[in-house]
Formats: structure tokens, sequence, C-alpha cells
């Protein structure tokens, strides 16, 4: 084989290697694209989630606050009856 026809392969096969090595660079940063929003629409989420529980946990502090607020009250213990401190006791605990 001339070394004309060699090289005219061997430029081919460069091309065509560089090619592949280019194609497959582009697909690796649609991938990585592609992976990115993933991750973005699972933080999104998360977010929204841990938003959403605090929201609930600060509801039902609050609604527990009702029943043992008035248990800091020394006039409270007067009347109190035993269910009275228990539920006081409870609404504390959660």
């Amino acid at each position: 084989m001339p070394d004309t026809e060699m090289a005219e392969i061997h430029q081919r096969a460069t091309a065509a290697v560089t090619a592949a090595i280019q194609a497959a660079g582009q697909l690796a940063r649609a991938a990585i694209g592609i992976r990115i929003a993933q991750l973005q629409r699972a933080a999104r989420a998360s977010e929204e989630q841990a938003r959403r529980i605090r929201a609930q946990v600060r509801a039902a502090q609050q609604a527990g606050a009702t029943v043992w607020r008035p248990a800091t009250r020394p006039s409270w213990w007067r009347q109190a009856s035993a269910e009275d401190i228990a539920r006081a006791w409870r609404a504390s605990a959660e």
C-alpha cells in the first residue's frame, strides 16, 4: 500500500475518531444537563415539602400552646382537675 493511501486512511480514521469523541462529548453534556434539571426539580420539591412540614409543626405547636399556656398561671392550678393537668402535660410534651 503506497504511503499516500496509508496517509489518507490515517486521516479518515483520525477524523472519524475525532467526530466520535465530539459526539460523545455532546451526549455527555446533554446527560449532565438533564441530571442537573432533575436535581434542581428534586431540590425544589424537597424545599416545598420541608416548608409544608414546618408549617404543620408550627400549627401543632400553636395548638398545643393554647392547651398548656394556661397552666403557667397559678390560678389555673387551683382549679385544674387531674384530667386538665394530664391534657396540659400531653400538649406540652408534643
